[in-house]
C-alpha cells in the first residue's frame, strides 16, 4: 500500500521546500535548544519540518525511510569473550563529540601560549596549526627539562 503524502504537507517555516516534509537540520535544533517545555519543542520542530502534527508518526516514518542510509548499526564482537550484539551508530554525536574536544584543545593551546608568550588569542588562532605546534612543543620540552 503505497503511502500518500498528501495530508503529510505542510509549509515549513524555515529552510524546508514548501509544502514538502523533510529531516530536521542543525538549524532547528538550535532553534529549539532554548524551549523548555518538550511540547512547545515539539510542535516548533513539525512546523519547521513542514510536518502536520496529526500525521506526525506516518511524516516521521516515510522521513526515516527516505533517509535509511542514515540509521547505522553497528555489529559489536567481544574479542574476549565472543559476546555479540548490535549498537546504533549515532554520526551526528559522534562528530559533536569531537568538535567539542577540538574546541577545548584549541583552548588549552591558546591559554597556554598567550600565559607564555603574552601573545592575543586573534594572533594564536591566526598562526597556522604546525607553528602552534612548535611553539607548544618548546614551551613543554621546557617544562621538562
Amino acid at each position: 500500500m503505497p503511502l500518500r503524502t498528501g495530508s503529510l504537507r505542510q509549509p515549513p517555516i524555515g529552510d524546508g521546500d514548501a509544502g514538502f516534509p523533510r529531516s530536521p537540520t542543525g538549524a532547528d535544533l538550535r532553534v529549539i535548544e532554548d524551549c523548555h517545555d518538550l511540547e512547545q519543542a515539539r510542535a516548533l520542530l513539525l512546523a519547521r519540518c513542514g510536518i502536520n502534527p496529526a500525521e506526525e508518526t506516518a511524516a516521521i516514518a516515510a522521513l526515516a525511510m527516505e533517509n535509511a542510509q542514515a540509521d547505522v548499526h553497528l555489529a559489536l564482537r567481544c574479542a574476549v569473550c565472543g559476546h555479540q550484539w548490535e549498537a546504533q551508530f549515532e554520526a551526528g554525536v559522534f562528530v559533536w563529540k569531537r568538535v567539542e574536544r577540538l574546541a577545548a584543545d584549541l583552548i588549552r593551546q591558546v591559554h597556554a601560549l598567550a600565559r607564555a608568550y603574552h601573545w592575543t588569542e586573534e594572533a594564536i588562532l591566526a598562526m597556522p596549526e604546525r607553528r602552534r605546534a612548535r611553539y607548544l612543543s618548546t614551551l613543554a620540552a621546557e617544562q621538562n627539562g
